[in-house]
């Protein structure tokens, strides 16, 4: 009997260890990403093409920025992004700024000849947009991108910041990050991701072994926000006709930064969640204002908010509680809510066994 006794702790202690390894090679596979070991991806014999825009921004007022702000959007802008974005952070303020940034939307052609004429009637009156001869749709996303590069050697300028239509920036907050960076000639910042490389044919991320070797990529930024030393730009770009082009432009960014040794360095008050469309209301005025970057999926509406928010002259306390504070206060009147019947029931039956 006694053995038996033993052997059954035995086996639940067996099995309680065995559990605690299993979970912590579980969160070592989650958040502990792979040693990377960098190789040589280019290909020698390769001279991979870069198109040229076809419609250009009307280079006014384009000498000695600071900052060249590339927006990557679609042609087809139904909710008005690109307005909303010029009315608002895409604005070049000179009377609260002595660096001066400019905004181009980069994008390609869309298969709606209606739609190419209203882009072409919105390129004269704007004057912002850099337009390919190609259909823009995910898969050219990299061609895109490479695209905008290739034009932005013509700028002089000191950094070139890539964003998307769905997100707000805080220029002149981040140019002062960027005064304090020290050296302007190699930074590749933004929110830091390392994931592995998809081979799901039906996924938008699918690359083939072929085209990339490679089971994780390199740490990388994400596309949503990101910033660049101008000088890099060039270097890039040649080593770009000798990597082979993947789909997911961000991981081939940093694929080239990584060939190139540039490591990637986070900036934290960017602020980019895939549930972010959810969560935004819950956000306090005093985070908003902090933030240099948030995003992605935001409507122009939201757009509008944080900038109201960023602009306003002052935010009372009581509308600094933070996201955190708000979820662990839903928690505690959860935990109220459920309580108080428990609470009444046993005052309830206190009273009762007293009458008896």
């Amino acid at each position: 009997m006694l053995m038996k006794v033993r052997f059954r702790r035995v086996i639940r202690v067996g099995l309680c260890f065995a559990g605690i390894a299993a979970l912590i090679y579980l969160l070592i596979r989650l958040f502990v990403p792979p040693s990377h070991r960098r190789i040589d991806l280019r290909k020698y014999q390769s001279n991979f093409p870069i198109l040229s825009p076809s419609i250009e921004p009307r280079v006014t007022d384009f000498e000695d920025l600071f900052v060249l702000v590339i927006v990557s959007t679609s042609p087809d802008d139904k909710m008005k992004r690109r307005d909303t974005i010029r009315r608002t952070w895409g604005k070049c303020d000179k009377t609260n700024n002595n660096y001066k940034w400019k905004v181009v939307f980069m994008m390609g052609k869309s298969l709606n000849s209606d739609m190419n004429e209203k882009l072409m009637a919105e390129h004269k009156q704007h004057g912002d947009l850099l337009i390919a001869d190609y259909i823009d749709k995910y898969r050219n996303i990299t061609t895109k991108l490479l695209m905008s590069f290739k034009w932005a050697t013509q700028i002089r300028c000191n950094y070139i910041l890539k964003t998307d239509s769905d997100v707000y920036v805080d220029i002149p907050e981040l140019i002062k990050w960027m005064l304090n960076r020290g050296d302007p000639n190699s930074l590749y910042g933004g929110v830091l991701y390392r994931g592995i490389v998809v081979r799901d044919t039906s996924h938008r991320h699918y690359v083939t072994k072929d085209d990339l070797s490679l089971d994780y990529y390199p740490q990388f930024c994400k596309g949503s926000m990101y910033v660049l030393s101008a000088s890099l730009l060039p270097k890039m770009l040649d080593l770009s006709r000798q990597v082979t082009r993947i789909g997911p432009d961000d991981a081939y960014v940093g694929l080239l930064a990584d060939q190139l040794g540039i490591s990637p360095v986070g900036i934290d008050r960017f602020f980019q969640k895939s549930l972010l469309p959810y969560i935004f209301w819950f956000m306090s005025k005093c985070e908003l204002r902090d933030l240099l970057g948030i995003g992605d999926s935001l409507t122009p509406s939201q757009l509008n908010y944080i900038h109201e928010v960023k602009h306003a002259s002052s935010v009372s306390y009581y509308l600094c509680i933070s996201l955190l504070e708000k979820f662990f206060l839903f928690i505690l009147f959860l935990i109220i809510l459920t309580c108080l019947p428990f609470l009444g029931r046993r005052r309830f039956s206190t009273r009762i066994s007293k009458g008896k």
